[in-house]
């Protein structure tokens, strides 16, 4: 076959991904192995159909993580993925991580224009957008990862009302199950994202304090932060989502400029 496999990277809950080298190439790839019987049996055989869509879609881009091909057999569906040497921003190992606020902004930043991309050129939501799901390339540069539940979106009417991803990151309007468009529930989880780099922590207890917008540890209160970053948080993790910031707003805001 083209790929040599050469380590085991993972394994999840419908198959595993290695680490494999490109003989035509000679480049490192991510191999993602997804079991048919498994992934019907749970039936989400059209959400890894969508992923692999939406992966094709979304092409080459300098912050999203590449599919450069699939390969399927009776048995087994193979996505070769571009390789990300540094893994997760976020492991279970180092949940409470924290970085300097020039780290923040950078990855920040990044984190911004790959959902900028995603969201404005080809209408594309990802849903789950948390640490574990944003990698960092041999030059510390992010690579927006893991679109298994991500879906096309229109802003003519709010199409969607799922519940998915992780509860700690998503809205309140996603845990309530109300309708939604799609970009404003990546914004939220955008600013869980910055808070937790900036903190090592949440910013909520539960589902109750988030939909009351009660954060655990108040705002004001959080000495090491520049008063932009509180701004921006505080408008990233509004409630109402007719309320909250959007990226082309993001990209003027203070925080992102600096």
């Amino acid at each position: 076959s083209r790929y040599v496999i050469q380590d085991l990277l993972g394994v999840g809950t419908y198959g595993r991904v290695s680490l494999a080298q490109d003989r035509e190439s000679g480049d490192l790839v991510a191999i993602k192995e997804l079991s048919k019987h498994k992934v019907n049996s749970i039936g989400i055989m059209d959400w890894v159909r969508r992923e692999i869509q939406i992966l094709k879609t979304l092409g080459k881009h300098p912050l999203i993580c590449t599919l450069f091909d699939v390969i399927e057999t009776e048995e087994t569906i193979f996505l070769i993925m571009e390789y990300v040497e540094n893994g997760a921003i976020e492991t279970p190992y180092d949940e409470h991580q924290q970085f300097p606020e020039e780290t923040c902004r950078k990855y920040f930043k990044q984190m911004t224009d790959a959902l900028d991309y995603i969201h404005n050129v080809h209408n594309v939501c990802h849903r789950d957008f948390q640490l574990s799901n944003v990698c960092l390339d041999k030059n510390s540069n992010v690579k927006v990862c893991d679109f298994g539940v991500a879906d096309f979106f229109t802003m003519k009417e709010k199409s969607h009302q799922l519940f998915v991803g992780n509860s700690n990151y998503s809205s309140p309007e996603m845990l309530m199950k109300k309708p939604y468009y799609g970009p404003e529930i990546d914004v939220y989880m955008l600013g869980v994202c910055l808070y937790k780099m900036m903190t090592g922590f949440l910013p909520f207890r539960n589902a109750q304090a988030k939909l009351m917008g009660c954060m655990t540890v108040p705002l004001e209160e959080e000495e090491d932060m520049s008063d932009d970053a509180k701004d921006l948080i505080r408008k990233l993790l509004e409630p109402e989502p007719e309320k909250r910031i959007t990226i082309r707003q993001i990209k003027q805001h203070p925080f992102y400029l600096r």
